[in-house]
């Protein structure tokens, strides 16, 4: 090659050239790397990504995150869904009643209600009518209370079907400034003031047997034709707007509750507990004094004639009976009656007797002479008096003439007379009245 027709020019053209598509190159790729994100955002926008379906397009939720990892409720009231709640809630204390002992109570500010329940034990709440109120039944909002002493620490835990909250929250014992007052509280001590209120049921302190232990030296309480036996350290429960037995009612815990302290011959003290136990009342009562009994047992049983050792003819009232061992006569306003069936039986016992009742109890030989027994009570059986009459003497027959009565033995000491005259009538007598 020659070295003089070699041109400079062209080489420097061509890296010309070269240096343009560089310059170009660099342009372009700088134009496509900020115009990218650009891009991307406009695809962002133009397309819609949709989750996958789940089968026959049903979509849920997975709950049970909720309260946990980066679901984890943030402790204080601001963040349970309930925030006005604790507001609403307080601790009034602990229950001094007798059968709730040491029980929390817990109050609703809006409507002063209050219930007592156990350490642990559940309680439910619901809203009603734009407010909140204790529930009987499972409800999606419950509190746990635990008492520390000096906090009642409650657990306070929100299930719905698709979303659930827990919350701890601490109260100080309060009181009410203003408790609200029941109207039942003035009818149930009311009640109490107008109970009669009788000495123990002497009857069964004498005749009663060892099914009728629980009842002896108990008064009687009686609410209208209700008739109650109770003793010291017996309850009483307001429900249905009258006095009962504690033991007759399934759930005391929102009745009043009336303890007896103390009784004697004239005064009975009770102390009335409102249903929460943090109220009691005590009440003095006065014992209705019954009478001593008036009767002339000596004029009322004449002509009394031992016919068996366990059977008596006499005149009651001028009325001839035949008295067995056991008898007892209730006096009615057509004179005495003889109770022989169990209802009437039954009625004297519970204390619904019509008048004074005497207990035949029999005959026994003292000394030389036989006498009539038995016990007189009065019509509420708070006295009992006995009875000790001698028997009659036994006339004399003439001696031609036949007696019309079967003839007894009344001078031996043997059982050996014989009982067919109970088969018999006595002319004008009449058993029953």
């Amino acid at each position: 090659m020659k070295i003089e027709n070699f041109s400079f020019s062209k080489v420097f053209r061509i890296l010309d050239r070269v240096n343009r598509l560089l310059v170009a190159t660099v342009v372009l790729l700088g134009v496509f790397v900020f115009a990218l994100p650009l891009l991307s955002s406009n695809d962002a926008q133009d397309y819609e990504v949709s989750p996958p379906s789940l089968p026959n397009d049903e979509r849920q939720m997975d709950c049970s995150v909720i309260g946990t990892g980066p679901f984890a409720l943030q402790e204080g009231e601001n963040a349970f869904p309930l925030p006005g709640l604790k507001d609403e809630l307080v601790f009034l204390g602990l229950s001094q009643r007798p059968d709730s002992e040491g029980a929390l109570i817990l109050g609703l500010n809006s409507s002063k209600t209050q219930v007592a329940i156990r350490d642990g034990q559940e309680l439910f709440l619901d809203y009603l009518d734009g407010g909140v109120h204790f529930c009987q039944k499972e409800a999606p909002l419950k509190i746990v209370p635990f008492y520390d002493g000096v906090y009642l620490r409650c657990s306070v835990l929100l299930d719905l079907p698709e979303f659930s909250a827990a919350v701890e929250w601490k109260f100080k014992e309060t009181k009410w400034l203003h408790p609200p007052q029941s109207p039942e509280i003035k009818e149930a001590i009311e009640a109490l003031k107008f109970t009669q209120i009788f000495g123990p049921d002497q009857l069964l302190n004498l005749y009663g047997g060892e099914s009728f232990a629980e009842r002896k030296e108990k008064f009687r309480f009686c609410f209208g034709h209700d008739k109650l036996l109770i003793g010291v350290g017996d309850d009483l429960v307001w429900q249905d707007e009258k006095w009962k037995e504690a033991s007759a009612v399934e759930d005391s815990s929102c009745c009043f509750l009336a303890r007896v302290l103390s009784v004697n011959d004239e005064r009975v003290q009770v102390e009335l507990w409102s249903p929460g136990g943090l109220d009691a009342h005590v009440v003095t009562l006065n014992v209705t004094k019954e009478a001593p009994l008036q009767l002339k047992f000596d004029d009322i049983f004449t002509r009394i004639r031992k016919r068996t050792r366990t059977c008596v003819s006499c005149l009651v009232d001028q009325k001839s009976r035949l008295l067995r061992k056991g008898d007892w006569l209730e006096k009615r306003k057509t004179g005495w009656k003889t109770l022989r069936s169990i209802d009437e039986l039954e009625s004297c016992i519970q204390g619904l007797s019509e008048g004074e009742l005497f207990v035949f109890d029999g005959v026994e030989k003292i000394g030389e002479q036989w006498v009539f027994l038995g016990h007189a009570f009065d019509q509420h059986h708070t006295h009992a008096v006995p009875v000790q009459l001698p028997l009659s003497a036994k006339a004399k027959s003439p001696p031609k003439e036949r007696r019309s009565m079967y003839d007894f033995d009344d001078d031996d000491d043997f059982f050996d007379d014989d009982d067919d005259f109970l088969n018999t009538l006595i002319p004008g007598g009449d058993d029953d009245d």
